[in-house]
This record gives C-alpha cells, structure tokens and sequence, in this order.
C-alpha cells in the first residue's frame, strides 16, 4: 500500500509538471484500465528481461503513459529514420537530475522505485528513485536523434578501431576491413522483411530511430560488452538484440562451418528489431512468445537469410524440419503444444526445441493461410499496453475470435500446408 501511494504521488507530480509546461500530450494513468486522451507517445515494445526487471522491482505497477504507434503521427508517408518531423505533435522531453547527473528523454515508465525514460536514440533508461533529485519539462520537442549525432556518439563509444556506416536503415558498427560485408548483410535482409511483409499484407509503421547493428571483432570482446550492459547470454551465443538499448549485437565468426548457423541467429535477432521497431510488437508489453519468437524464426530459412542461394534456398529453417516431421507423428502431442502456446509461455522453459518449433509452424500457416485474421492479431499484439498483465485468459481469448478455437482442425490444416512447402 505505502509503495502505491508513493507511486500515484509520483504520477500526480509529473501530471502537475507537464500541466504546468503547458502539455496536453501526456496522460498519466491511474491505473491499467483507465481511459485516456493522451496523444502523440510512442510505441513501446517488451522483451522478457525488461519486463521481469521492471515487475521484480515494483510490484505495485499500476500506471504507465499512454502511447500511440507512431511517435511523429504526422508523418504520413514512409519516412526515413533520419529525417526529423515537422510541426508541433512530438511530446516535450523531461529532463531529470540524477545524482550523477543530468538525463533527458521521454517518460514512458513510472514506478514506485524507477522511472523509465525513452532516449532519443532509442534506448531505454532505469532511473532509480532514489537517485533522482529532480526532474522538469523543457520547451524541446522529443525527436530521434539525427544520424550525425548518433554516428558521433558511436565513434566515440567504439574509438577508432571501429568505423560507423549508415546502411539504411542501419547504422552499422564494425572493423573498416569488413564494414561493407556487414551493412550488405543488414540491407538484404532488411529487403527480405519488406517484401515478405508485403507479400503477406502485413502492415508497417515508419521507424522512429535509425536501428544500430554492433559486429565486435572477436569473441571477447562481444561477450564484455553484454557483461557490461547486463544482458545475461549463454556461453555459446553468437548475437542477440536487447529491447534494452534497442541494438543487435554480434561478433565476427571466421569459422566457416559455423557460417551458416551465424546467419541463422543474426537474421533472427534482427527479425526481433526490426519487429519491435516496425509495430509488429510492442515494447514493455506481453507480447506471446510463440508470436514473437515464430515470426523470427521464419527468417533462419535459407531463403531469407542465405543471400547467395536465396533463389532457389528453402523456406524451412534448418534447426525445424527434422524436429517438425517427429512432432506431427504424434498428433495429441502436437497439438497440444499448440494450445500450451496459445496459453502461456511455459513451454519455452523446458521443451525449447519443440516449443520454438510449433511456434514457427504456427506462424507460417496463419501468416500464408489465414493472411487478414493473422494480421488483424498482429495489430492487436502491436498496440498491447505496456505494463499490464495478459492474462491465460485472455491470450486463449483473443486467439479464439482471431483464428477460431478448434485447435485440432487447425493442426491439420497446418500440417498439410508444411507438407507442401519446399
């Protein structure tokens, strides 16, 4: 109760602050179902850790401010990430003394023992409540930062043994000897996403910031820069995204045997932001795993990611076929992981390989075979709220009035349409 109350006194101080800033963009809430005017925040999306962080250290979360998909909501033709809007629409910047000094971004988080705080390069700060002496709205705008600023500010995170590239939409870090092989990579498969999206209907919003894909140049290094940013990666992980800092990270691999399964991960990590930046998910929401990480999967396939075989590759991702083809030998089995899916994350806790599977199978059918209910859900996930639990509940719920809830039918249906797919 005492951290609830610490909490709304929090919120009706920055309501006071923003009011008195004259702002009318932001609406602080009360609480998850309250309803709101608030316009013209941006879109946030969650991944496991940020979410489990936030929720282990405040469990009296009740409040958030309110969002809308796109942060310059004025922008309506496709704009590049490095333009900056015109008008008056973005929100105004907080600006907040912390003992060890000053931050300045967009509140999109406020908790009873942290606040959270948009950057202008899309990164995502924890500030402890404890730590703030103050904080006031300034008379700037919140826009993303432009592509000379973030380029500055990478060099001299990186030094001169790295060198910046813009690759749109990517600002690519990497050594001067291998930085055009990178921005390459990034760019075919960035077109590969496009036009899958476009083949399947799937609607995307423009991208708020330039995305920034990190290629350290050994082993070591990379796994010191995770250590330092606290992202918690297995012994045998070769790239990773963090919602966090809203980069992709990875390392060179000069084993060619290993190449293959390096492209893998890489398109999968970067299937994750571009997700999160494109509004197919929201960050700091729930979204379900199997839609997360099936979508991401999809583009492990050779026709996604192997650019030299593409046109004539597969469309099954490698580490899949064999685990599908034992799975559907048992029909009770597979079809209840499809339903386990549908209700909650737990299978990915143990019977990873399995549950990864189904999720890309079950993604790959919705998305070629049932186009508009796979993407009207889409666009239901994509402007979940931050903060708020999704319920088993629910999650079965709002599967049900998308896709129908005969489960076994729809086994079946997603069966014979793998069989079929080269």
């Amino acid at each position: 109760m005492t951290a609830m109350i610490r909490n709304l006194i929090g919120l009706a101080t920055l309501a006071a602050i923003l009011a008195s800033a004259g702002c009318d963009y932001f609406a602080v809430h009360s609480g998850p179902d309250s309803q709101s005017d608030g316009r013209y925040l941006i879109s946030v999306h969650a991944e496991a850790s940020p979410l489990e962080e936030a929720s282990a250290n405040a469990t009296d979360v009740d409040s958030f401010v309110d969002h809308q998909p796109n942060l310059f909501p004025d922008a309506t033709r496709s704009r590049d990430a490095t333009q900056q809007p015109s008008g008056t629409n973005a929100p105004p910047i907080l600006s907040v003394t912390m003992q060890s000094g000053r931050i300045e971004g967009l509140p999109i988080g406020l908790f009873s023992d942290t606040t959270l705080l948009m950057r202008s390069n899309g990164q995502i700060s924890y500030l402890p409540t404890h730590e703030i002496v103050s904080h006031s709205v300034t008379g700037q705008p919140f826009v993303a930062q432009g592509l000379g600023g973030m380029q500055q500010d990478l060099q001299s995170e990186f030094g001169s043994r790295y060198s910046i590239r813009y690759a749109s939409p990517y600002l690519v870090v990497a050594k001067s000897g291998r930085i055009g092989t990178w921005c390459e990579r990034f760019q075919k498969f960035h077109s590969s996403m496009r036009s899958y999206c476009l083949t399947y209907g799937i609607p995307l919003r423009n991208l708020d910031f330039t995305l920034i894909a990190i290629v350290f140049e050994s082993k070591r290094e990379f796994f010191e820069y995770a250590r330092n940013e606290g992202s918690s990666i297995p012994s045998n992980c070769v790239g990773y995204y963090s919602q966090k800092s809203n980069r992709i990270v990875l390392f060179e691999n000069d084993n060619p045997k290993d190449m293959d399964s390096t492209l893998e991960t890489i398109c999968h990590e970067a299937t994750h932001q571009f997700a999160f930046n494109a509004g197919l998910h929201q960050r700091l929401a729930e979204t379900p795993k199997w839609l997360m990480e099936g979508f991401a999967v999809q583009f492990e396939a050779p026709a996604y990611c192997n650019f030299t075989t593409r046109n004539h590759a597969s469309f099954w991702p490698t580490s899949q076929r064999q685990a599908w083809d034992e799975l559907k030998s048992d029909r009770n089995r597979l079809q209840q992981l499809f339903q386990d899916l549908i209700a909650t994350d737990e299978p990915f806790k143990g019977d990873v390989l399995n549950a990864y599977t189904v999720s890309w199978a079950m993604n790959t059918y919705l998305s070629q075979r049932r186009g508009p209910q796979y993407v009207a859900y889409l666009r239901k996930m994509g402007s979940m709220k931050p903060f708020t639990t999704y319920s088993r509940g629910d999650r079965m719920r709002d599967f049900s009035s998308a896709f129908g809830s005969d489960i076994s039918w729809m086994v079946r249906e997603a069966i014979h349409h793998l069989d079929r797919m080269r």
